[in-house]
């Protein structure tokens, strides 16, 4: 059986600050060192799973879209520094 490794990785307060139930891309900040960190996960054949768990959307704090906006943005500022 072929086996391949996995991180799992919370998206708030350990790929980007923590901006409290998040709606808004425009507030995505990558915290230091993540991207390179997954980079290097990335060219150790590890696979990297972000995880999240956002109450704020049971509220209704945010809609499904502002999520996606939000997760759009985190995944396009790690695309930009992990290709870099």
């Amino acid at each position: 059986m072929n086996r391949r490794i996995a991180a799992f990785l919370d998206r708030d307060g350990t790929i980007i600050r923590d901006a409290s139930y998040i709606r808004n891309p425009d507030v995505v900040e990558l915290l230091p060192g993540a991207a390179a960190a997954i980079r290097k996960l990335n060219e150790h054949d590890v696979a990297v799973v972000v995880i999240t768990s956002q109450s704020g959307s049971a509220r209704s704090m945010f809609t499904e879209r502002e999520y996606e906006l939000v997760r759009e943005r985190v995944f396009l500022r790690i695309g930009e520094r992990v290709q870099a």
